[in-house]
C-alpha cells in the first residue's frame, strides 16, 4: 500500500503486513487498521516486538472505505502488575477484543492500536 502520509506503522513489522493495511487518512487520523485475520497477527507482532498495546478502534468497511463505529477497547495499566505482563496481558485482552467482536460482527470489520514500546 502506498501512503500519502507516515502513518503511525510499527517498525519491523512484516511487509505483507504493511502492505494489508487500510488507511485511516480519510477520517483524519494518522493510521492505519487491519482486517480480523490481520489485526490478530499484528497483536502477536506487537507482544513478541515488546510493545504495549494501551486499546484501540474499530472500523466498518462501507462501500469500500472504513468509517469509524464508536467501538473500542483500552487496557488501564494500573490493572496489571509488572511492565513485562502488560505487554502479555495487552495482547491478551486485545485479541480476545477482537475475536469476540469478530465472532459478534463479522467480516467487514477492521481493527487499529495504540500502542507504545
Amino acid at each position: 500500500m502506498k501512503f500519502i502520509y507516515k502513518p503511525n506503522i510499527p517498525k519491523g513489522l512484516p511487509v505483507e503486513l504493511i502492505n494489508s493495511a487500510v488507511s485511516l487518512e480519510h477520517v483524519g487520523v494518522n493510521a492505519v487498521a487491519w482486517n480480523y485475520k490481520n489485526a490478530v497477527q499484528v497483536a502477536f507482532y506487537l507482544r513478541t516486538s515488546g510493545y504495549v498495546i494501551l486499546g484501540g478502534d474499530v472500523y466498518k468497511m462501507e462501500h469500500e472505505k472504513l468509517i469509524a463505529t464508536c467501538n473500542d477497547w483500552y487496557i488501564n495499566k494500573n490493572d496489571v502488575g509488572s511492565n513485562c505482563n502488560l505487554i502479555e496481558e495487552s495482547a491478551k485482552r486485545t485479541i480476545e477484543y477482537i475475536e469476540n467482536f469478530h465472532k459478534k460482527f463479522g467480516e467487514i470489520y477492521y481493527y487499529s492500536f495504540v500502542y507504545k514500546r
